[in-house]
């Protein structure tokens, strides 16, 4: 169960006015949650309790708005090419593009 921000102030504040067993019974938490939040709160505050994102966005796939709008276009106008088709031609117009990023173009486009 992840806990926002409130709920972490909450066991904070809980704790100072009863045991820390007690608040972690309450909020239904462990001891060790209880403890990295409040470590975390000691060190930067309330904006230490909001939570972190870590995941890192993976571009590899994605290619130029041009090249993108290209490879749509052809799709929509030769729904029977395939993706090794559609990067043949693209290559003839001077753009790089493999059949597999192709593919990962229509199905993030579906």
């Amino acid at each position: 169960m992840k806990l926002t921000v409130k709920e972490k102030l909450m066991l904070l504040e809980l704790a100072t006015v009863d045991t820390v067993s007690a608040a972690c019974a309450y909020m239904n938490v462990s001891r060790d949650t209880y403890y990295r939040i409040k470590k975390a709160y000691d060190e930067g505050g309330v904006e230490a309790l909001a939570p972190k994102y870590r995941r890192v966005p993976n571009l590899k796939n994605r290619v130029a708005d041009e090249v993108e709008e290209n490879v749509l276009k052809l799709s929509a106008e030769n729904p029977e090419f395939g993706k090794k088709k559609i990067s043949r031609i693209l290559k003839e117009q001077g753009h790089s593009i493999s059949p597999n990023t192709v593919k990962a173009v229509l199905e993030r486009n579906a």
